[in-house]
């Protein structure tokens, strides 16, 4: 890793602020945790205009294990009791203060589909595969021995802040984790497949079928993070037994840090992290595949919404489904009767995406999940659940890894819907799968093609801003449908491309948007 700690090229716009509170929300499941008794993993996150030295030096005169992300305005913490609690929540700039997190899965002709036509008039007829732009994907692993993939993984890692094998399978919740990737690995994948075959809708090159089941950015390279227990896809989803939120936070600060180079550790030791004046994104990932979900309602203040918003700064956009709850609209009054991933939804540089059949354009999968018709609130902001894009997502083809059975449908769970029966395929190498994490390796790998076509005609990569504008303008309408059922409507990769050439509100010295000369 080039740099693992960074915070900000003096040549980039201004984080936005928020304004935090004399004491922090505290998750009342994490609340509950502590009550139980034993120590416990807890996310701070605090307002960005925080003095950083400051926080530091409180945490550490607090006496709370903490470990602050370089980067990001989140730190990892250990709390055994509520007086630790509350002194982290009484943080300066404290915003919240949340638990571990499960995480949940959500599971050829298709690309075809998202193309609107021959993806080759783009491929070799303009010469825009992905080249020179990095998907990072954090999902349950991605195989990189498989010939679709093996010439471009750059980077295969496993992420073990709150992993099974560090803490052993009979710890319910785990202790405090600690600082920890695996070396590099050829293949990452642990558990149901799920992470291979969207990077091989992403970026797949179709190697061992001839170029029939070629993924929509196949000139890009990928960081890969698992971040999966090794448990049977069999368990229950539940705390602690498949993907732990730190290891989501861990893969996210992977990704970015990859990019980085020539950082310089930070004159003040009470600093908490390094700071950057120069910066090098060489092959820079400009677009995070996400497969996965949670439950519950959107918090502007969520640490993991900081983090995506914080990406966003840094020209990264981070693709997530939007669940696979069915036909049902969605309420979102109430966690339990909202069905739309919340992580995916009124945050900057988050894009959620619905799923099509992989031949239509006109028509919502019935799994896709639907968002609420009625415009919310949370602290104070408005909040609109639904899709941003529609993209194809059932009985995909794509990449197989041997040996891990896939996962199968689970009635209320968010999992994909698993191996499709009636799209048959014949070589062990590929598998058909449905799913809008599906449809969003589709996005991603557009958004790979949009960062190409935008340096090759202007120098510079898009904002994050940006790529979600162009997104928004260039989807195809989905008549009959209403926009918290599909968003902007089906995913259209060569009227995005073409706009993305077109240039958009670039930063020109700016290196994170720049790539080096």
């Amino acid at each position: 890793m080039a740099a693992a700690a960074a915070l900000a090229s003096s040549s980039a716009p201004a984080m936005p602020a928020l304004e935090g509170t004399s004491l922090a929300y505290i998750d009342p499941v994490l609340s509950a945790r502590v009550a139980a008794g034993g120590p416990t993993p807890a996310i701070l996150r605090w307002d960005q205009s925080t003095d950083r030295a400051e926080l530091s030096r409180y945490l550490a005169e607090s006496g709370v294990e903490a470990q602050m992300l370089s980067g990001f305005s989140v730190a990892f913490a250990c709390v055994g009791t509520a007086d630790e609690l509350a002194g982290l929540a009484a943080a300066p700039g404290a915003l919240s203060v949340y638990g571990d997190r499960a995480l949940k899965p959500a599971l050829d002709e298709s690309v075809e589909t998202a193309f609107d036509g021959d993806p080759t008039a783009l491929w070799e007829g303009r010469g825009i595969t992905g080249k020179g732009v990095s998907i990072g994907v954090i999902d349950t692993g991605v195989d990189a021995t498989h010939p679709d993939l093996r010439s471009r993984v750059r980077l295969n890692v496993r992420a073990l802040y709150g992993h099974k094998d560090t803490f052993g399978p009979n710890t319910e919740p785990p202790g405090c984790p600690p600082d920890r990737y695996t070396s590099q690995v050829q293949d990452s994948e642990t558990t149901s497949g799920h992470g291979t075959h969207i990077t091989g809708v992403a970026a797949g090159d179709g190697t061992v079928s001839g170029g029939r089941y070629t993924g929509v950015a196949p000139g890009a390279e990928i960081i890969a993070v698992g971040i999966a227990d090794t448990v049977s896809p069999t368990f229950r989803y539940d705390d602690y037994t498949q993907i732990s939120m730190l290891n989501a936070f861990a893969g996210l600060a992977y990704i970015l840090y990859t990019g980085l180079e020539g950082c310089r550790p930070s004159p003040d030791p009470a600093a908490g992290g390094a700071w950057c004046d120069t910066f090098v994104a060489t092959k820079p990932a400009k677009v995070v595949l996400a497969g996965w979900t949670i439950e519950g309602l959107h918090d502007p203040w969520h640490p993991m919404v900081g983090m995506i918003e914080e990406l966003a700064w840094y020209g990264i956009n981070v693709v997530f489904p939007v669940g696979n709850e069915g036909s049902s609209a969605s309420d979102c009054s109430a966690p339990e009767t909202c069905y739309v991933n919340p992580l995916s939804v009124s945050t900057e540089g988050a894009i959620g995406v619905a799923a099509t059949p992989k031949d239509s354009r006109t028509v919502l999968a019935d799994y896709s999940s639907r968002g609420d018709p009625v415009e919310r609130t949370a602290r104070d902001e408005p909040v609109r659940y639904e899709p941003f894009i529609s993209a194809p997502g059932t009985g995909v083809v794509s990449a197989r890894r041997p040996g891990v059975a896939p996962h199968v449908q689970q009635p209320g769970s968010n999992l994909g819907a698993g191996p499709h029966p009636r799209a048959p395929v014949t070589d062990r190498r590929y598998i058909a799968m449905s799913g809008t994490s599906i449809a969003a390796a589709h996005v991603a790998g557009a958004i790979a093609l949009m960062q190409e076509a935008a340096v090759k005609a202007n120098g510079c990569f898009l904002l994050a801003s940006d790529v979600t504008d162009i997104l928004r303008a260039t989807a195809t309408p989905m008549p009959g449908y209403e926009s918290w059922e599909v968003g902007a409507g089906a995913l259209n990769v060569p009227a995005a491309v073409s706009a993305a050439s077109k240039g958009g509100a670039f930063f020109p010295h700016d290196p994170w948007m720049c790539p080096p000369a």
